[in-house]
């Protein structure tokens, strides 16, 4: 899920993953059905986020894992993978490109 991998990326934990989740899902018209909705959200964060700690190696050799993979991913996914993994957001741009003031 490209949401979630997004928010993984951006250092969401698990619960705050869950939070931003459940906000766009219509809320259930009783707590029964909230708590068996945010469970399974939060499971299928959980499980996500595994998948994910579990790619990071692999990432970190972007030809390899462009010719293999673990995990059954076509090509084109595994390259917007990579390229999501890599990109830099305008923060950390800003960061790299500031030049100290001078005294």
């Amino acid at each position: 899920n490209e949401h979630v991998y997004d928010l993984w990326l951006e250092g969401f934990s698990i619960a705050e993953a869950l939070g931003e989740r459940m906000s766009h899902f219509p809320t259930p018209p009783n707590e029964e059905g909230r708590e068996r909705l945010s469970s399974l959200v939060k499971l299928d964060t959980a499980h996500q986020y595994h998948v994910f700690e579990m790619l990071e190696s692999a990432l970190a050799h972007p030809s390899s894992f462009l010719r293999f993979s673990t995990l059954q991913i076509r090509t084109f996914e595994r390259k917007r993978i990579l390229e999501r993994y890599y990109a830099l957001d305008s923060e950390v741009l800003h960061q790299l490109l500031r030049r100290p003031k001078p005294l």
